[in-house]
């Protein structure tokens, strides 16, 4: 039966259990259109679904940058191991599964498809599955992964899958950054800092030039974004902080890790630049990248100055920093 042969249906249903689906169904998407589409779009929206699909445990998963694997943006009471392993190929869904909207069971032998995705104590515990797809112009553009749905939200998923699609539209817009900006540098395991720095020096000698090593400590800001997003995973934010950075100097400056959450930053900048306009850009450009409705905190940094034309030493500028 068509969309709008399902609609008329269910307005000429006097049934009180149908007038209350359609009630529901009306409900979610007028609280959805209220939604804020900045980063924090897709933990709002997720949770509007987890309220009107009465979900205790499951994700959101939309593709990856290739669209070739989807990925939870979005998750509830699930294990970080399963979150790590939650990386569902899209050809895995295209050739070996066709069965939205209809919840299997543990003893369906389609639920052991499902079995990478999972920690051994989670699948364990597993007693039912159900995939509600999401679609732009036909093609599968993100869908929810709930664990032991309730029998009596089949219908009612299905219908908000079908009319979702300036949602998945809103929902895919706001994660944009993510797919485009390359992920930020990290050490190599045969390049020192000093060999980097010495390289970076050695490629930005002139008299106009004045080289930044700034220490960062993205530690205070991270928790913040953790308490703001708690459903998001630590180590994503840690790379979306500093792929935010890493769009601001790709040009300019070199980012490596040092220990978790310290960074160590060369850049360099010409003269009438000041540090302190550097800093305000990259806490600007974070703000900016996260979007959220309310301020950051500032990355913790220290900062050294050193002329490019000086007679300066890699190991000499980075003793007692590395």
């Amino acid at each position: 039966m068509g969309l709008l042969s399902r609609i008329s249906s269910l307005q000429n249903n006097s049934d009180p259990i149908v007038r209350k689906k359609k009630s529901l169904i009306e409900v979610f998407f007028s609280d959805a259109k209220k939604l804020c589409t900045g980063f924090e779009y897709s933990e709002q929206l997720f949770k509007l679904l987890c309220r009107d699909l009465y979900i205790e445990k499951g994700a959101l998963l939309i593709p990856d940058s290739e669209g070739s694997r989807f990925l939870p943006v979005s998750f509830l009471n699930i294990d970080m191991t399963t979150t790590r392993h939650l990386r569902i190929e899209r050809t895995i869904l295209e050739t070996q599964f066709n069965h939205y909207n209809e919840i299997i069971s543990d003893s369906d032998n389609r639920i052991k498809l499902f079995k990478q995705y999972f920690s051994i104590r989670e699948f364990s515990a597993l007693n039912s599955l159900m995939l509600v797809p999401f679609y732009i112009k036909g093609t599968l553009s993100a869908f929810l992964f709930i664990i032991n749905p309730k029998k009596e939200i089949v219908e009612i998923a299905g219908e908000i899958s079908l009319k979702s699609e300036k949602l998945i539209y809103k929902l895919l817009n706001s994660r944009k950054p993510f797919s485009t900006i390359s992920m930020p540098v990290r050490n190599d395991l045969d390049t020192s800092p000093v060999i980097i720095l010495q390289d970076f020096i050695d490629n930005n000698i002139a008299e106009y030039i004045t080289i930044l090593i700034i220490t960062m400590n993205i530690k205070h800001l991270k928790n913040s974004l953790i308490k703001l997003l708690p459903n998001a995973d630590s180590f994503e934010i840690s790379n979306n902080i500093l792929s935010s950075i890493n769009r601001l100097i790709s040009n300019s400056g070199k980012i490596i890790r040092l220990h978790p959450d310290q960074y160590l930053m060369f850049y360099k900048i010409k003269t009438g630049t000041t540090p302190d306009l550097v800093l305000h850009q990259i806490n600007t450009s974070i703000t900016s990248f996260f979007n959220l409705s309310v301020s950051l905190p500032e990355i913790e940094v220290d900062i050294k100055t050193y002329q490019a034309l000086g007679n300066n030493s890699a190991s000499t500028i980075l003793e007692g920093i590395v």
